[in-house]
């Protein structure tokens, strides 16, 4: 079995352009930070790749049984292509507003392993990251990766987001820095706009 690296590479490019888009688990992490410190917004992070890891999982395994079954597939594929289309709609007609999260250390002692699970549990229980993962893998499927492409794709993004997440709690501590990312916002929710369009013509297309 060999890896389909222009698939693996242009599936994280995809799942990259989402993950950078503003979301709950952004957010948390960067709350966690202002609150309790940088390194407590890292272990937000690393609960949030470990949620990756499993989400994932879950997800590359249940569209790789059920696109073994024809008639499951094209209905798949005309569903995600539909939700995609309807995402990358969203994203691209969406405007840009934020609100600025400035920094309110508190002496209130919080473990580890809260911020941990905290991390974890927002990315798990997320059901719009399932509904737009097996979107993006109902492209992947369509392109018959084999089980190694699969994986890379499953660690790479699990890492992909450990990196992007410790950056933001590193980096987005500061007013300057915040309003830099957000006034970047709309452009960066219009790129994921057009690519999940892309993407779902893919899909339907087969």
């Amino acid at each position: 079995m060999n890896i389909d690296f222009i698939l693996v590479l242009n599936t994280l490019l995809i799942l990259g352009a989402a993950l950078i888009s503003p979301g709950p688990d952004f957010f948390l992490v960067l709350k966690n930070s202002l609150r309790y410190g940088k390194r407590s917004g890292i272990i937000t992070g690393i609960g949030i790749a470990t949620g990756c890891f499993i989400s994932f999982t879950i997800v590359v395994v249940g569209v790789s049984f059920l696109f073994k079954y024809p008639l499951i597939k094209q209905v798949m594929n005309v569903v995600c292509g539909a939700y995609l289309s309807y995402i990358g709609i969203k994203c691209i007609l969406s405007k840009s507003h934020h609100q600025y999260l400035s920094e309110q250390i508190e002496n209130k002692f919080i473990s580890s392993w809260s911020l941990f699970i905290s991390g974890l549990l927002t990315n798990i229980f997320n059901p719009k990251l399932y509904s737009l993962t097996t979107g993006i893998m109902a492209y992947v499927e369509n392109n018959h990766p084999s089980k190694l492409t699969n994986i890379s794709i499953i660690i790479l993004q699990g890492l992909m987001a450990l990196v992007w997440f410790t950056l933001v709690a590193r980096l987005f501590s500061t007013k300057n820095m915040q309003d830099f990312y957000f006034r970047k916002k709309g452009i960066i929710n219009k790129i994921l706009g057009v690519i999940f369009i892309i993407v779902a013509v893919r899909i339907v297309i087969g």
